[in-house]
Protein backbone atom coordinates (compact mmCIF):
# COMPACT_ATOMS: atom_id res chain seq x y z
CA UNK A 1 0.00 0.00 0.00
CA UNK A 2 3.00 2.32 0.22
CA UNK A 3 3.57 5.12 -2.31
CA UNK A 4 -0.02 4.84 -3.54
CA UNK A 5 -1.78 8.24 -3.63
CA UNK A 6 -4.93 8.69 -1.54
CA UNK A 7 -7.18 11.69 -0.97
CA UNK A 8 -6.97 11.29 2.81
CA UNK A 9 -4.31 9.48 4.82
CA UNK A 10 -4.84 8.80 8.55
CA UNK A 11 -2.03 7.81 10.95
CA UNK A 12 -2.98 6.90 14.51
CA UNK A 13 -0.97 6.42 17.70
CA UNK A 14 1.97 8.70 16.90
CA UNK A 15 3.38 8.77 20.44
CA UNK A 16 6.96 8.55 21.63
CA UNK A 17 8.53 5.98 22.00
CA UNK A 18 5.90 4.01 20.11
CA UNK A 19 7.04 5.44 16.79
CA UNK A 20 9.73 5.22 15.52
CA UNK A 21 9.94 1.76 16.97
CA UNK A 22 12.56 0.90 19.56
CA UNK A 23 13.66 -2.71 19.13
CA UNK A 24 15.23 -4.22 22.24
CA UNK A 25 18.18 -6.50 21.38
CA UNK A 26 17.78 -10.20 22.00
CA UNK A 27 20.34 -11.87 24.25
CA UNK A 28 21.43 -14.46 21.70
CA UNK A 29 21.57 -11.98 18.79
CA UNK A 30 25.32 -11.78 18.02
CA UNK A 31 24.78 -9.20 15.28
CA UNK A 32 23.50 -6.66 17.83
CA UNK A 33 26.77 -6.82 19.78
CA UNK A 34 28.90 -6.39 16.64
CA UNK A 35 30.03 -2.87 15.65
CA UNK A 36 27.70 -1.01 13.28
CA UNK A 37 28.86 -0.92 9.68
CA UNK A 38 27.72 1.04 6.69
CA UNK A 39 24.72 -0.55 5.00
CA UNK A 40 23.30 -2.16 8.16
CA UNK A 41 19.53 -1.92 8.46
CA UNK A 42 18.09 0.53 11.01
CA UNK A 43 14.51 0.11 12.19
CA UNK A 44 14.26 3.76 13.24
CA UNK A 45 15.38 5.03 9.85
CA UNK A 46 12.95 2.62 8.16
CA UNK A 47 10.11 4.11 10.21
CA UNK A 48 11.17 7.63 9.31
CA UNK A 49 11.06 6.70 5.64
CA UNK A 50 7.63 5.07 6.03
CA UNK A 51 6.33 8.24 7.66
CA UNK A 52 7.69 10.29 4.76
CA UNK A 53 5.99 7.99 2.24
CA UNK A 54 2.68 8.33 4.08
CA UNK A 55 2.95 12.13 3.96
CA UNK A 56 3.73 12.10 0.24
CA UNK A 57 0.79 9.76 -0.46
CA UNK A 58 -1.77 12.25 0.95
CA UNK A 59 -3.27 14.39 -1.81
CA UNK A 60 -5.91 16.44 0.05
CA UNK A 61 -5.70 15.84 3.77
CA UNK A 62 -3.32 14.22 6.27
CA UNK A 63 -4.74 13.21 9.66
CA UNK A 64 -2.29 12.30 12.45
CA UNK A 65 -3.39 11.58 16.02
CA UNK A 66 -1.59 10.89 19.28
CA UNK A 67 -2.53 10.69 22.97
CA UNK A 68 -1.77 14.11 24.41
CA UNK A 69 -2.73 13.37 28.04
CA UNK A 70 -2.17 10.36 30.22
CA UNK A 71 -5.40 8.47 30.92
CA UNK A 72 -4.45 7.92 34.58
CA UNK A 73 -3.09 11.24 35.92
CA UNK A 74 -3.79 13.59 32.97
CA UNK A 75 -0.09 14.40 32.60
CA UNK A 76 1.25 15.62 29.27
CA UNK A 77 2.50 12.88 26.95
CA UNK A 78 5.12 13.53 24.29
CA UNK A 79 4.25 13.03 20.62
CA UNK A 80 6.55 11.17 18.29
CA UNK A 81 9.78 12.93 17.37
CA UNK A 82 8.76 12.65 13.73
CA UNK A 83 5.50 14.49 14.39
CA UNK A 84 7.33 17.14 16.41
CA UNK A 85 9.75 17.73 13.58
CA UNK A 86 6.90 18.00 11.11
CA UNK A 87 5.10 20.61 13.27
CA UNK A 88 8.28 22.67 13.65
CA UNK A 89 8.90 22.50 9.93
CA UNK A 90 5.36 23.65 9.03
CA UNK A 91 5.44 26.47 11.60
CA UNK A 92 8.20 28.19 9.64
CA UNK A 93 5.84 29.03 6.83
CA UNK A 94 3.16 31.72 7.06
CA UNK A 95 -0.04 31.67 5.07
CA UNK A 96 -0.83 34.36 2.54
CA UNK A 97 -3.79 36.69 3.06
CA UNK A 98 -6.08 34.85 0.63
CA UNK A 99 -5.68 31.47 2.36
CA UNK A 100 -8.22 30.73 5.09
CA UNK A 101 -7.17 27.45 6.72
CA UNK A 102 -3.70 26.86 8.21
CA UNK A 103 -1.30 24.25 6.91
CA UNK A 104 -1.43 22.31 10.18
CA UNK A 105 -4.37 22.52 12.58
CA UNK A 106 -3.87 20.94 16.02
CA UNK A 107 -7.17 20.03 17.73
CA UNK A 108 -7.45 18.69 21.26
CA UNK A 109 -10.24 16.13 21.75
CA UNK A 110 -11.49 14.49 24.97
CA UNK A 111 -10.02 11.06 25.57
CA UNK A 112 -13.18 9.35 26.86
CA UNK A 113 -15.83 8.49 24.22
CA UNK A 114 -18.65 9.37 26.66
CA UNK A 115 -17.49 12.97 27.12
CA UNK A 116 -20.36 15.48 26.97
CA UNK A 117 -18.71 17.57 24.23
CA UNK A 118 -19.28 14.75 21.73
CA UNK A 119 -23.08 14.98 22.19
CA UNK A 120 -23.65 18.74 22.36
CA UNK A 121 -25.36 20.27 19.35
CA UNK A 122 -23.15 23.36 19.16
CA UNK A 123 -19.84 21.70 19.99
CA UNK A 124 -16.85 22.27 17.71
CA UNK A 125 -16.02 18.55 17.84
CA UNK A 126 -17.42 15.91 15.54
CA UNK A 127 -20.73 14.56 16.84
CA UNK A 128 -20.95 11.02 18.16
CA UNK A 129 -23.96 8.75 17.57
CA UNK A 130 -22.92 5.83 19.75
CA UNK A 131 -25.93 5.00 21.91
CA UNK A 132 -23.89 2.90 24.33
CA UNK A 133 -21.63 5.78 25.39
CA UNK A 134 -24.62 8.14 25.40
CA UNK A 135 -26.29 5.90 27.95
CA UNK A 136 -23.13 6.06 30.11
CA UNK A 137 -23.12 9.86 29.85
CA UNK A 138 -26.75 10.26 30.87
CA UNK A 139 -26.38 7.73 33.68
CA UNK A 140 -23.47 9.71 35.11
CA UNK A 141 -25.67 12.83 35.12
CA UNK A 142 -28.45 11.11 37.06
CA UNK A 143 -30.84 10.36 34.18
CA UNK A 144 -33.52 7.81 35.08
CA UNK A 145 -35.46 7.37 31.85
CA UNK A 146 -32.75 6.33 29.44
CA UNK A 147 -30.47 8.33 27.14
CA UNK A 148 -31.50 11.73 25.88
CA UNK A 149 -29.84 14.29 23.64
CA UNK A 150 -29.41 17.74 25.16
CA UNK A 151 -28.20 21.10 24.03
CA UNK A 152 -25.92 23.26 26.18
CA UNK A 153 -28.99 24.95 27.68
CA UNK A 154 -30.31 21.53 28.75
CA UNK A 155 -33.26 21.55 26.37
CA UNK A 156 -34.41 18.49 24.45
CA UNK A 157 -33.50 18.51 20.80
CA UNK A 158 -36.15 17.22 18.40
CA UNK A 159 -35.04 14.82 15.68
CA UNK A 160 -37.01 16.69 13.01
CA UNK A 161 -37.51 20.38 13.73
CA UNK A 162 -40.07 20.93 10.98
CA UNK A 163 -41.91 18.75 8.45
CA UNK A 164 -40.12 17.94 5.22
CA UNK A 165 -41.54 19.39 2.04
CA UNK A 166 -43.33 16.86 -0.15
CA UNK A 167 -42.39 17.36 -3.78
CA UNK A 168 -44.83 16.83 -6.60
CA UNK A 169 -43.03 13.63 -7.59
CA UNK A 170 -43.73 12.23 -4.12
CA UNK A 171 -47.51 12.53 -4.42
CA UNK A 172 -49.23 9.21 -4.96
CA UNK A 173 -52.46 8.64 -6.86
CA UNK A 174 -52.70 5.00 -5.73
CA UNK A 175 -51.82 3.47 -2.41
CA UNK A 176 -51.73 -0.30 -1.89
CA UNK A 177 -53.39 -1.33 1.34
CA UNK A 178 -50.21 -3.26 2.19
CA UNK A 179 -48.23 0.01 2.18
CA UNK A 180 -50.73 1.65 4.51
CA UNK A 181 -50.40 -1.29 6.89
CA UNK A 182 -46.61 -1.05 6.69
CA UNK A 183 -46.81 2.62 7.69
CA UNK A 184 -48.94 1.78 10.73
CA UNK A 185 -46.70 -1.15 11.68
CA UNK A 186 -43.66 1.12 12.08
CA UNK A 187 -44.23 4.81 11.16
CA UNK A 188 -40.61 5.75 11.87
CA UNK A 189 -39.20 3.04 9.61
CA UNK A 190 -41.70 3.99 6.90
CA UNK A 191 -40.52 7.61 7.03
CA UNK A 192 -36.84 6.69 6.77
CA UNK A 193 -37.45 4.27 3.91
CA UNK A 194 -39.70 6.57 1.88
CA UNK A 195 -37.98 9.92 2.46
CA UNK A 196 -34.39 9.02 3.37
CA UNK A 197 -34.22 5.73 1.41
CA UNK A 198 -32.42 4.10 4.30
CA UNK A 199 -33.04 1.58 7.05
CA UNK A 200 -31.34 1.23 10.40
CA UNK A 201 -30.32 -1.99 12.07
CA UNK A 202 -28.79 -5.12 10.60
CA UNK A 203 -29.53 -5.35 6.85
CA UNK A 204 -29.23 -9.13 6.72
CA UNK A 205 -29.91 -11.86 9.19
CA UNK A 206 -26.78 -13.73 10.14
CA UNK A 207 -26.69 -17.37 9.08
CA UNK A 208 -26.17 -19.67 12.03
CA UNK A 209 -23.21 -22.02 11.79
CA UNK A 210 -24.45 -24.35 14.52
CA UNK A 211 -26.80 -27.23 13.86
CA UNK A 212 -30.25 -26.46 15.31
CA UNK A 213 -31.18 -28.72 18.22
CA UNK A 214 -34.17 -26.67 19.39
CA UNK A 215 -36.54 -24.34 17.57
CA UNK A 216 -36.26 -20.65 18.37
CA UNK A 217 -39.27 -18.35 18.47
CA UNK A 218 -38.98 -17.11 14.88
CA UNK A 219 -38.49 -20.59 13.41
CA UNK A 220 -41.42 -21.94 15.41
CA UNK A 221 -43.63 -19.09 14.18
CA UNK A 222 -42.73 -19.72 10.54
CA UNK A 223 -43.12 -23.49 10.66
CA UNK A 224 -46.52 -23.46 12.32
CA UNK A 225 -48.01 -21.82 9.22
CA UNK A 226 -47.11 -24.92 7.18
CA UNK A 227 -48.45 -27.19 9.93
CA UNK A 228 -51.80 -25.35 10.06
CA UNK A 229 -52.18 -25.67 6.31
CA UNK A 230 -51.72 -29.43 6.82
CA UNK A 231 -49.47 -29.94 3.85
CA UNK A 232 -48.67 -33.51 2.90
CA UNK A 233 -45.44 -34.87 4.33
CA UNK A 234 -44.86 -31.62 6.24
CA UNK A 235 -42.40 -33.14 8.70
CA UNK A 236 -40.42 -34.86 5.95
CA UNK A 237 -40.14 -31.68 3.87
CA UNK A 238 -39.08 -29.60 6.87
CA UNK A 239 -36.41 -32.10 7.85
CA UNK A 240 -34.99 -32.28 4.32
CA UNK A 241 -34.93 -28.47 4.10
CA UNK A 242 -32.94 -28.31 7.32
CA UNK A 243 -35.64 -26.41 9.18
CA UNK A 244 -36.10 -29.21 11.71
CA UNK A 245 -33.46 -31.00 13.77
CA UNK A 246 -32.42 -34.42 12.53
CA UNK A 247 -33.05 -37.75 14.19
CA UNK A 248 -35.34 -38.13 17.17
CA UNK A 249 -35.19 -34.38 17.84
CA UNK A 250 -37.27 -33.86 14.70
CA UNK A 251 -40.19 -35.71 16.25
CA UNK A 252 -39.92 -33.69 19.47
CA UNK A 253 -39.96 -30.45 17.48
CA UNK A 254 -43.02 -31.57 15.51
CA UNK A 255 -44.81 -32.45 18.74
CA UNK A 256 -44.16 -28.90 19.95
CA UNK A 257 -45.52 -27.45 16.70
CA UNK A 258 -48.58 -29.68 16.79
CA UNK A 259 -49.32 -28.66 20.39
CA UNK A 260 -49.37 -24.96 19.47
CA UNK A 261 -51.44 -25.71 16.37
CA UNK A 262 -53.98 -27.69 18.41
CA UNK A 263 -54.28 -24.83 20.87
CA UNK A 264 -54.92 -22.43 18.01
CA UNK A 265 -57.55 -24.71 16.49
CA UNK A 266 -59.34 -25.04 19.82
CA UNK A 267 -59.60 -21.27 20.13
CA UNK A 268 -61.10 -21.07 16.63
CA UNK A 269 -63.58 -23.91 17.24
CA UNK A 270 -64.74 -22.46 20.55
CA UNK A 271 -66.02 -19.31 18.83
CA UNK A 272 -66.72 -20.56 15.28
CA UNK A 273 -67.48 -24.30 15.25
CA UNK A 274 -67.76 -24.41 11.44
CA UNK A 275 -64.48 -22.55 10.81
CA UNK A 276 -61.79 -24.67 9.19
CA UNK A 277 -58.44 -22.88 8.94
CA UNK A 278 -57.02 -25.71 6.87
CA UNK A 279 -59.57 -25.07 4.11
CA UNK A 280 -58.70 -22.82 1.19
CA UNK A 281 -59.68 -19.24 1.89
CA UNK A 282 -61.30 -16.76 -0.48
CA UNK A 283 -60.11 -13.28 -1.39
CA UNK A 284 -61.68 -9.97 -2.34
CA UNK A 285 -60.18 -7.27 -4.60
CA UNK A 286 -61.23 -3.81 -3.46
CA UNK A 287 -60.67 -0.20 -4.47
CA UNK A 288 -61.80 3.01 -2.82
CA UNK A 289 -60.94 6.69 -3.39
CA UNK A 290 -60.34 8.68 -0.21
CA UNK A 291 -58.54 12.02 0.28
CA UNK A 292 -57.77 12.10 -3.49
CA UNK A 293 -55.88 8.80 -3.24
CA UNK A 294 -57.17 5.47 -4.54
CA UNK A 295 -56.57 2.71 -2.02
CA UNK A 296 -56.32 -0.66 -3.73
CA UNK A 297 -55.52 -4.15 -2.60
CA UNK A 298 -56.54 -7.76 -2.24
CA UNK A 299 -57.88 -8.89 1.10
CA UNK A 300 -57.46 -12.63 1.61
CA UNK A 301 -58.37 -14.89 4.49
CA UNK A 302 -62.15 -14.90 3.93
CA UNK A 303 -63.96 -18.05 5.09
CA UNK A 304 -67.56 -19.18 4.80
CA UNK A 305 -69.03 -19.79 8.26
CA UNK A 306 -72.54 -20.88 9.15
CA UNK A 307 -74.52 -19.64 12.10
CA UNK A 308 -73.40 -16.00 12.23
CA UNK A 309 -76.20 -13.81 13.54
CA UNK A 310 -76.72 -10.07 13.68
CA UNK A 311 -77.70 -10.01 17.34
CA UNK A 312 -74.18 -9.12 18.43
CA UNK A 313 -73.90 -6.28 15.91
CA UNK A 314 -77.46 -4.94 15.84
CA UNK A 315 -76.67 -1.99 18.08
CA UNK A 316 -73.52 -1.10 16.11
CA UNK A 317 -74.71 -1.77 12.57
CA UNK A 318 -76.83 0.90 10.88
CA UNK A 319 -77.40 -1.16 7.71
CA UNK A 320 -78.20 -4.75 8.65
CA UNK A 321 -77.05 -7.48 6.29
CA UNK A 322 -79.67 -10.00 5.21
CA UNK A 323 -77.57 -13.17 4.92
CA UNK A 324 -74.20 -12.90 6.59
CA UNK A 325 -72.16 -15.99 5.90
CA UNK A 326 -68.56 -14.85 5.51
CA UNK A 327 -65.84 -14.11 8.04
CA UNK A 328 -62.52 -12.24 7.69
CA UNK A 329 -59.92 -14.20 9.65
CA UNK A 330 -56.41 -13.39 10.79
CA UNK A 331 -54.40 -15.58 13.15
CA UNK A 332 -50.96 -15.99 14.67
CA UNK A 333 -49.43 -18.82 16.75
CA UNK A 334 -49.05 -16.61 19.80
CA UNK A 335 -50.81 -14.06 21.95
CA UNK A 336 -52.70 -11.25 20.28
CA UNK A 337 -50.71 -8.02 20.18
CA UNK A 338 -51.78 -4.42 19.74
CA UNK A 339 -50.42 -4.32 16.20
CA UNK A 340 -52.57 -7.34 15.33
CA UNK A 341 -55.69 -5.52 16.50
CA UNK A 342 -54.75 -2.36 14.62
CA UNK A 343 -53.95 -3.98 11.26
CA UNK A 344 -57.12 -6.09 11.35
CA UNK A 345 -59.13 -2.97 12.12
CA UNK A 346 -57.69 -1.05 9.13
CA UNK A 347 -58.26 -3.96 6.74
CA UNK A 348 -61.80 -4.32 8.03
CA UNK A 349 -62.48 -0.60 7.48
CA UNK A 350 -61.09 -0.83 3.95
CA UNK A 351 -63.33 -3.78 3.06
CA UNK A 352 -66.48 -2.17 4.48
CA UNK A 353 -65.77 1.24 2.94
CA UNK A 354 -65.11 -0.18 -0.53
CA UNK A 355 -67.84 -2.86 -0.45
CA UNK A 356 -71.00 -1.62 1.33
CA UNK A 357 -72.99 -4.68 0.17
CA UNK A 358 -70.43 -7.30 1.08
CA UNK A 359 -71.55 -10.56 2.69
CA UNK A 360 -68.86 -10.30 5.35
CA UNK A 361 -70.48 -10.22 8.77
CA UNK A 362 -67.51 -10.12 11.13
CA UNK A 363 -63.74 -9.93 11.33
CA UNK A 364 -61.71 -11.80 13.90
CA UNK A 365 -58.15 -12.36 15.00
CA UNK A 366 -57.37 -15.75 16.51
CA UNK A 367 -54.50 -16.16 18.94
CA UNK A 368 -53.46 -18.85 21.35
CA UNK A 369 -54.82 -16.83 24.29
CA UNK A 370 -58.14 -15.53 22.95
CA UNK A 371 -60.15 -14.49 19.89
CA UNK A 372 -60.75 -10.84 19.07
CA UNK A 373 -63.94 -10.02 17.15
CA UNK A 374 -64.90 -6.91 15.23
CA UNK A 375 -68.50 -6.23 14.20
CA UNK A 376 -69.80 -5.01 10.88
CA UNK A 377 -70.28 -1.23 11.01
CA UNK A 378 -71.96 1.27 8.73
CA UNK A 379 -70.13 2.03 5.47
CA UNK A 380 -70.15 5.76 6.20
CA UNK A 381 -68.62 5.18 9.63
CA UNK A 382 -65.99 2.93 8.05
CA UNK A 383 -65.12 5.64 5.52
CA UNK A 384 -64.78 8.27 8.25
CA UNK A 385 -62.46 6.08 10.32
CA UNK A 386 -60.42 5.13 7.27
CA UNK A 387 -59.95 8.83 6.50
CA UNK A 388 -58.26 9.26 9.89
CA UNK A 389 -55.67 6.61 9.00
CA UNK A 390 -55.14 8.10 5.54
CA UNK A 391 -54.39 11.49 7.09
CA UNK A 392 -51.93 9.81 9.44
CA UNK A 393 -50.24 8.14 6.44
CA UNK A 394 -49.92 11.46 4.63
CA UNK A 395 -48.39 13.13 7.70
CA UNK A 396 -45.95 10.22 8.06
CA UNK A 397 -44.38 11.26 4.76
CA UNK A 398 -43.58 14.68 6.21
CA UNK A 399 -42.12 13.72 9.59
CA UNK A 400 -41.69 10.57 11.71
CA UNK A 401 -44.47 10.13 14.26
CA UNK A 402 -44.01 8.87 17.80
CA UNK A 403 -46.71 6.20 17.55
CA UNK A 404 -45.75 2.92 19.21
CA UNK A 405 -48.59 0.42 19.04
CA UNK A 406 -48.07 -1.58 22.24
CA UNK A 407 -47.34 1.54 24.30
CA UNK A 408 -50.30 3.40 22.79
CA UNK A 409 -52.65 0.47 23.41
CA UNK A 410 -51.50 0.23 27.01
CA UNK A 411 -52.25 3.91 27.52
CA UNK A 412 -55.62 3.93 25.72
CA UNK A 413 -56.87 0.98 27.80
CA UNK A 414 -55.50 2.07 31.19
CA UNK A 415 -54.92 5.85 30.89
CA UNK A 416 -51.78 5.25 32.97
CA UNK A 417 -48.60 6.88 31.70
CA UNK A 418 -46.45 4.88 34.11
CA UNK A 419 -47.66 1.57 32.68
CA UNK A 420 -47.23 2.94 29.17
CA UNK A 421 -43.61 3.86 29.93
CA UNK A 422 -42.97 0.40 31.35
CA UNK A 423 -44.40 -1.16 28.19
CA UNK A 424 -42.13 1.01 26.04
CA UNK A 425 -39.01 0.14 28.04
CA UNK A 426 -39.86 -3.58 28.17
CA UNK A 427 -38.56 -6.33 30.41
CA UNK A 428 -35.31 -8.29 30.55
CA UNK A 429 -37.00 -11.53 31.60
CA UNK A 430 -36.40 -14.53 29.30
CA UNK A 431 -39.23 -14.99 26.81
CA UNK A 432 -40.50 -11.43 27.19
CA UNK A 433 -41.53 -9.72 23.92
CA UNK A 434 -39.09 -7.31 22.34
CA UNK A 435 -39.44 -3.80 23.72
CA UNK A 436 -40.38 -1.02 21.33
CA UNK A 437 -37.58 1.09 22.80
CA UNK A 438 -35.07 -1.37 21.27
CA UNK A 439 -36.25 -0.73 17.73
CA UNK A 440 -33.46 1.24 15.97
CA UNK A 441 -35.95 3.46 14.11
CA UNK A 442 -37.88 4.31 17.27
CA UNK A 443 -34.60 4.98 19.10
CA UNK A 444 -33.62 7.52 16.48
CA UNK A 445 -36.76 9.64 16.89
CA UNK A 446 -37.54 8.94 20.56
CA UNK A 447 -34.55 8.35 22.86
CA UNK A 448 -36.73 9.46 25.78
CA UNK A 449 -40.46 8.67 25.93
CA UNK A 450 -41.22 11.47 28.38
CA UNK A 451 -40.44 14.05 25.69
CA UNK A 452 -42.84 12.31 23.24
CA UNK A 453 -45.61 11.27 25.64
CA UNK A 454 -48.00 14.07 24.62
CA UNK A 455 -47.62 13.21 20.94
CA UNK A 456 -48.09 9.51 21.70
CA UNK A 457 -51.30 10.06 23.65
CA UNK A 458 -52.64 12.32 20.90
CA UNK A 459 -52.11 9.63 18.25
CA UNK A 460 -53.56 6.98 20.56
CA UNK A 461 -56.73 9.00 21.08
CA UNK A 462 -57.06 9.68 17.37
CA UNK A 463 -56.34 6.20 16.02
CA UNK A 464 -57.32 3.73 18.73
CA UNK A 465 -60.37 5.14 20.53
CA UNK A 466 -63.01 3.61 18.25
CA UNK A 467 -61.13 0.31 18.07
CA UNK A 468 -60.82 0.18 21.85
CA UNK A 469 -64.55 0.82 22.32
CA UNK A 470 -65.52 -1.92 19.86
CA UNK A 471 -63.02 -4.33 21.38
CA UNK A 472 -64.44 -3.82 24.86
CA UNK A 473 -68.00 -4.21 23.56
CA UNK A 474 -67.38 -7.36 21.52
CA UNK A 475 -64.68 -8.95 23.67
CA UNK A 476 -65.43 -8.23 27.31
CA UNK A 477 -62.75 -9.23 29.78
CA UNK A 478 -63.91 -11.95 32.16
CA UNK A 479 -63.26 -11.05 35.75
CA UNK A 480 -61.74 -13.73 37.92
CA UNK A 481 -63.68 -14.68 40.99
CA UNK A 482 -61.91 -16.02 44.05
CA UNK A 483 -63.58 -18.87 45.88
CA UNK A 484 -63.03 -19.19 49.60
CA UNK A 485 -62.98 -22.47 51.42
CA UNK A 486 -65.20 -22.86 54.50
CA UNK A 487 -64.85 -25.23 57.33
Amino acid sequence: MRSIPFKQVCILGMNDPGYPRVVAPIGFDLMASAPVRKGDRSRRWDDRYLFLEAILSAREQLYVSYIGRDERDNSVRTPSILLTELLHYCSRYQLSADEKSPIVAVNAQPLQPFHADYYLSNSALASSYNKTWLAVLTASHGATHGPQIRTKQGEHKSFVDKPLALHASGNKDELPIAELLSCLRNPARYFFEQRWHTRFGSPHRLVEDDEPLLLDGLSRYQLIQAVVQDEENTQKHMTVDGRLPIGSLSGAAMDELNAVTEKLMQQAKSHYPDLNLQAESQWLDSSYVITDVRVIGRVAGIYSVKGLSLEETAELDATPNTAPSQLLVRWRPGKIRAIDRLLLWVEWLFVLAANPNTQLAQACFIGTDKVMKLPRIDAIAAQENLTIFMNFWHQSLLKPHAFFQETAWQWITTKDKTKASQTFIGSDFPGAPAAESQDPHFQRICPNLDAKMDELTLHAENLLTTLCDLDQAMNPVKKRTSKGKGK
